[in-house]
């Protein structure tokens, strides 16, 4: 059995245009606290969705679109519901969880939870289920490669009691966890929870993992959140207890030369209201509105890493006490502290940029990366259109925004999950995402590249 370490951070239960602009991340401080029983509006709905398995994807022809290639895998169990969950001063829906990590050989390994209940974790190429690992009656709420060509996943039961399991990369069983205990209930982010996320992240020779916690003893909903260590997945300790709350949004990202964790929450209370690293008041990144009940202006995207440190993308609406203006981009230290202001890649009021992603174009050397690029994007919910650009790790644009594809249906050109933590980078520097729509067996994925050497993309 391979001895590693496990960091667990729980979440317990209690227009563009070319010109970037920078704000401050800690905003002067105002009355933001509005009338409780503002439950917010839902104006963005998935719900009714249909399935087609047709996809479009020459209507775009621009700099970034050029240079994306796309893939088609029939999966064996098509994926469960869009559900509905708290977002940018809303109530609003999200399509299935999917949990993808790129491996070698040009293939990928996804994670879903199928319309029969089942989890399930494949590997894909271009075109085919290359294997299939099955979880009867436990849906899948994480999923990371370990660096060793196995993998760890996230697996919740009907009892509430999530747990962590390490695989082989041929799917044998290393070890299991418990990753709660007592009265602690896991709530599914696609299921019992309307509010937050659940993550797992690898770094170095430990998994790190986020998720919605309800204490059912206390009474306490949806409020803190713990950091576990694991010694070869059997002890389970507390070493800090109380965390966002509630968060509303969260993720956590390790660097992946320096193998340092860093989670992130969006959170409508404590420590404060807004984007706050390590549920720290001292490493606020960006101040929100909110009310305590659900509703908070920020909402997270992505995270990647840069030289010395990660830049995180967001979207968030403008109010009276909080300056925003749609999808920003902010840099922090490797100890969560904001390194930089808010930078807004769009120039708008907020209320339609949704679902923000981001990712490191390009690999590390001896001197440092190979270029200071990161692929952005994020999605219009007034036309459903996806945009994609490249940015420095400034926000500048290096390659402008431009539109990729419109959503017609369940049937995108280029897309991604909503608020999926969708971008990843692969060995080769190239970034990778995939979307799964609900109770569609189809699984969609992307790989971008703009390197000189690279031979032109072709889609499948």
């Amino acid at each position: 059995m391979t001895l590693t370490t496990l960091l667990s951070l729980t979440l317990l239960a209690c227009g563009s245009d070319d010109t970037a602009t920078t704000t401050d991340s800690a905003q002067s401080p105002a009355d933001d606290t509005p009338d409780s029983g503002d439950s917010g509006r839902n104006t963005d709905t998935q719900d009714t969705q249909d399935t087609q398995d047709t996809w479009d994807l020459g209507a775009f022809e621009g700099t970034v679109r050029a240079q994306i290639e796309s893939f088609q895998v029939t999966l064996p169990d098509p994926a469960s519901a869009a559900f509905t969950t708290y977002g940018t001063w809303e109530q609003r829906s999200l399509n299935p969880r999917l949990y993808l990590d790129p491996i070698a050989d040009d293939q990928l390994r996804i994670g879903w939870t199928g319309e029969s209940g089942t989890g399930h974790v494949a590997v894909v190429d271009s075109t085919t289920v290359v294997s299939t690992l099955d979880f009867d009656g436990l849906s899948v709420q994480g999923l990371a490669n370990d660096g060793d060509g196995g993998f760890g996943v996230l697996l919740l039961p009907s009892d509430g009691k999530m747990i962590l399991r390490r695989y082989t990369a041929d799917g044998g069983l290393l070890w299991e966890s418990a990753m709660t205990s007592g009265n602690e209930w896991a709530m599914s982010p696609s299921g019992s929870s309307i509010i937050g996320d659940s993550r797992l992240e690898w770094g170095g020779s430990r998994f790190a993992s986020y998720f919605v916690i309800q204490d059912m003893g206390s009474g306490h909903h949806m409020d803190s959140y713990m950091l576990t260590w694991i010694e070869d997945g059997a002890d389970y300790g507390d070493v800090w207890g109380t965390g966002c709350s509630h968060g509303m949004s969260q993720l956590v990202r390790t660097h992946p030369e320096h193998g340092r964790f860093v989670p992130v929450c969006s959170s409508d209370a404590y420590p404060d209201h807004g984007i706050y690293a390590w549920r720290d008041s001292g490493r606020r990144l960006y101040r929100a509105h909110a009310n305590g009940a659900g509703l908070v202006s920020a909402e997270l995207g992505g995270m990647t890493g840069t030289q010395e440190g990660l830049i995180l993308s967001f979207n968030a609406n403008q109010q009276d006490c909080c300056d925003a203006k749609g999808v920003g981009v902010i840099n922090l230290d490797l100890d969560g502290y904001p390194t930089s202001g808010v930078t807004w890649l769009t120039d708008t009021d907020g209320e339609h940029e949704r679902d923000s992603a981001i990712a490191r174009i390009g690999t590390a050397n001896d001197d440092g990366y190979t270029a200071d690029r990161y692929l952005v994007g994020w999605r219009q919910t007034d036309d459903d259109s996806f945009l994609l650009g490249v940015i420095d790790q400034a926000g500048a644009w290096q390659v402008p925004a431009e539109i990729v594809s419109v959503e017609m249906g369940s049937a995108p050109g280029v897309a991604w999950g909503r608020r999926d933590d969708a971008f990843s980078t692969d060995a080769q520097g190239r970034v990778v995402w995939g979307v799964l729509f609900q109770k569609s067996d189809t699984f969609q994925w992307f790989r971008y590249s703009d390197f000189a050497d690279e031979p032109a993309p072709t889609t499948q």
